[in-house]
């Protein structure tokens, strides 16, 4: 009962630490690296993937609100096109900005969860790159499908055309590819670290942590 009583304690520490940790990386230039108007690389998808590591399905669901959010109120004071797309829908910016990362955390969870069962180790680096991938993929398809045929997207294509397609593309994959190598690599380390010390257990046997050695 002790036990039970100070994992679950340990993994409130950690979830209570990883969110605020989200809370300093949203609003600082520690989570986002701006890179134009239209593309932010974002490393806030490593600590929702710690979560999902360490805590479970709740970490995931939990640090990954907590960055949506984060991103949403951003959103008033240095999203240019991000702008522009709430006045045209607010409704499904929410859902582009918080909903999908509340998944994206869910994902991630469930991918450790899968993984683990095999090797420990691929499992935390497993998660880093799902979370990475899961947050570009839900984003640009919540963009495509929501705002794709309206006003705003199609004004800068009717201007821009060939070249605005290229462009947004090409952000894209530099996006993708960048968030994609820094939370596979850091989710991976930091996860195989917490829970070789015995900090967090993430509702596996240290022997067994330890085994894929």
């Amino acid at each position: 009962m002790r036990t039970q009583t100070l994992e679950r304690t340990k993994k409130m520490v950690t979830l209570a630490l990883l969110s605020g940790l989200l809370i300093v990386m949203g609003f600082t230039p520690l989570g986002y690296l701006k890179v134009s108007g239209l593309f932010e690389i974002t490393f806030n998808a490593v600590p929702v993937a710690i979560a999902a590591i360490t805590v479970g399905p709740v970490g995931g669901v939990v640090t990954g609100a907590v960055f949506g959010i984060t991103s949403f109120i951003q959103l008033f004071s240095n999203g240019d096109f991000g702008m522009l797309l709430f006045n045209e829908n607010p409704f499904y910016m929410i859902i582009m900005l918080v909903v999908t990362r509340i998944v994206m955390g869910l994902g991630a969870a469930y991918i450790f969860k899968a993984v683990k069962r095999f090797n420990m180790r691929a499992a935390c680096f497993a998660t880093g790159l799902g979370a990475a991938l899961l947050n570009t993929v839900l984003y640009c398809a919540c963009l495509y499908f929501f705002y794709g045929h309206g006003e705003t997207v199609q004004g800068m294509m009717e201007n821009g055309g060939s070249i605005f397609i290229f462009l947004f593309g090409a952000g894209i994959f530099v996006n993708a590819a960048v968030e994609a190598v820094a939370s596979t690599i850091l989710s991976g380390a930091l996860g195989m670290a917490l829970i070789q010390s015995g900090f967090v257990k993430a509702d596996v046997k240290k022997e067994a942590v330890h085994s894929d050695k």
